[in-house]
Parts: structure tokens; sequence; C-alpha cells
């Protein structure tokens, strides 16, 4: 189950935000932005659940939460959780795409993929805006039996 919940802020109030940093301040392991082609920044992604180090069940999903900003105009969200040790799937990938947000909280409910056994993965929501610019975030889990 895949939702986006969406609230606009008031652009002063972000871009303060900014100004002091507390947009850039990440608890997460391997946050990134990637200039694409327009204008206005990189997208941010903050994951708020699960937290680094939580333990799931072998084959029970994992619930995501995050907390993104983007420019005004749309972003596709992309949930995926891959195994730390190979790259390969732990968790099947979900992906939305919102229209006209600002500030947003995402959540997505990832499946395990067939076949997933116990290790260590990591979690990523990457943020892509319109104009091909990215940011991400990620949170490293245990898969145990």
């Amino acid at each position: 189950m895949l939702r986006a919940l969406m609230k606009a802020t008031d652009l002063r109030a972000l871009a303060a935000l900014a100004a002091v940093g507390v947009l850039g301040a990440c608890a997460g392991e391997n946050l990134f932005t990637v200039p694409g082609t327009g204008s206005g920044g990189s997208p941010t992604v903050e994951i708020t659940a699960p937290t680094a180090g939580a333990t799931f069940s072998v084959g029970a999903p994992v619930s995501v939460a995050a907390n993104g900003t983007a420019q005004a105009g749309g972003a596709t969200a992309e949930f995926k959780g891959v195994y730390s040790a190979d790259g390969a799937t732990a968790y099947t990938p979900q992906s939305v795409s919102i229209s006209g947000l600002v500030n947003v909280a995402l959540s997505a409910e990832l499946v395990a993929a067939p076949g997933q056994a116990a290790g260590t993965a990591v979690i990523i929501v990457t943020l892509t805006d319109q104009a091909g610019n990215r940011g991400a975030d990620s949170v490293t889990v245990t898969i145990a039996n």
C-alpha cells in the first residue's frame, strides 16, 4: 500500500528553515542530492521511520515514512530496500507521483521480495523532481529469522 500525504507550507518559512540548516540536518546514512537541468535546487529527503538498526522478521513488511521537499510542480518518490552485501532486492520497490508539492510527508509499505532471507538491508527513499534533480536518504535495518 502506497500513499502520499501532502501538505503545502509557506515558502518563506521553508526558506527560513533551509537558511538555518534544519533541512540539511539528517541522521540518515546516505543523504545525497544530484542536480538536474532545472533551477531551484535539489529535493531533500529525511527518513523518519524505520530508524537505523531496526530489526524485522523475514517476510514481514516494513512501513517507511519520510519528509521531503521539492520545487512546486511535482516529483516522484521511490522507496526500495536492498541487501547491503550485494545490492540484491530485499523489498519490492514502490513509487508514487506527486503533483504541486513543496513540502510533503511520504509513506509506503515495502513488501518482502520473493525469497527474502535474513541479512542487513538498506532502505532508500529517493525524491526526483520534474527537472531531474534528486535527493535521497537511507537507513540500514536487519532482517532476522
